[in-house]
């Protein structure tokens, strides 16, 4: 099963961006939390509380078509 993953903020210009991505054989698919935050604890926080929404039992594994 494929699982979603907290990947290493990225920085636009003093601000940051949570992502995360999901693979499917030899594709990843990337995705990003919406919000750009003041720090990257914040933007990898924001990451996480995704994660854990998109890997419960609720969401469908194809949501995103991974």
């Amino acid at each position: 099963m494929n699982r979603w993953q907290v990947t290493p903020p990225h920085e636009w210009s003093g601000a940051w961006e949570g992502r995360l991505q999901i693979r499917c054989g030899y594709a990843t698919k990337m995705d990003v939390c919406g919000h750009l935050y003041r720090s990257s604890i914040e933007a990898e926080r924001c990451a996480r509380e995704l994660v854990v929404r998109l890997n419960s039992a609720l969401m469908p594994l194809n949501f995103f078509g991974a």
